[in-house]
């Protein structure tokens, strides 16, 4: 029982490595930078798959899942973080960080992160249906004598989400007159996740990835991260 109720207060309080949106629904956009605008407005315009769906929690009939992204300076290496506030969810991004990145790289944050806010909210208000849809995430919690909530977050997100995320890239990416190859999209997906360690992916793989990875964060070509990047 006192485990279940530090899970409960933890899902309140928990800061999460993480991105935000902002649109018509009710998600307030308190962005500056013009570019962090049109691609927030453009994935919550995104209607395909599960991420569609969680995009639909941000109704203006549902007073419980609130969404505000902001830009602030974080620390190194982090790009942005959420937080669970009386007020909802309240996401800042570090855009020194992500200037430098292609747009579908940006989009591909916020996507990760809508994914973070959907499970941050879900459990802190419908904690039974969220433990039901999502199970493993208890479970990873109850398992652990120092639990991660935000590790645990991302294992859900690998397991249950990747395939989502790429769709939604597609769609993002389609809509705007932008194609490429279908794993480019599989790729990027996998951002923010622990991809090296996933048994189900070969080391070619995990070596592709982190380049499609680090190609859109620097918004060069795959080619000439493998030329400057040794350890790849």
């Amino acid at each position: 029982m006192k485990r279940k109720i530090i899970l409960s207060v933890f899902l309140i309080i928990a800061v999460l490595s993480t991105n935000v949106v902002n649109a018509s629904r009710d998600i307030k956009n308190d962005l500056e930078n013009i570019v962090l605008k049109q691609i927030l407005n453009n994935v919550m315009n995104l209607e395909q798959g599960k991420i569609g769906e969680i995009l639909q929690q941000f109704s203006i009939n549902n007073s419980r899942y609130i969404w505000t992204l902001q830009e602030g300076s974080l620390p190194e290496y982090t790009n942005a973080i959420t937080q669970l506030t009386t007020e909802g969810a309240v996401t800042i991004l570090d855009y020194n960080k992500l200037s430098y990145a292609s747009n579908l790289s940006v989009a591909r944050t916020v996507i990760h992160e809508l994914v973070h806010a959907h499970l941050l909210l879900f459990f802190a208000y419908e904690t039974s249906n969220a433990s039901k849809e999502y199970p493993g995430i208890p479970e990873a919690w109850y398992a652990s004598s120092q639990p991660d909530y935000n590790a645990i977050q991302h294992e859900e997100m690998a397991a249950s989400f990747v395939d989502d995320i790429a769709l939604a890239l597609k769609e993002y990416s389609e809509t705007l007159n932008m194609f490429f190859d279908d794993s480019v999209y599989s790729d990027l997906a996998w951002g923010g996740l622990d991809f090296q360690n996933n048994t189900a992916l070969e080391e070619a793989d995990k070596k592709r990835i982190q380049l499609r990875l680090v190609s859109a964060q620097l918004n060069i070509s795959v080619e000439d991260v493998g030329k400057n990047l040794k350890f790849l």
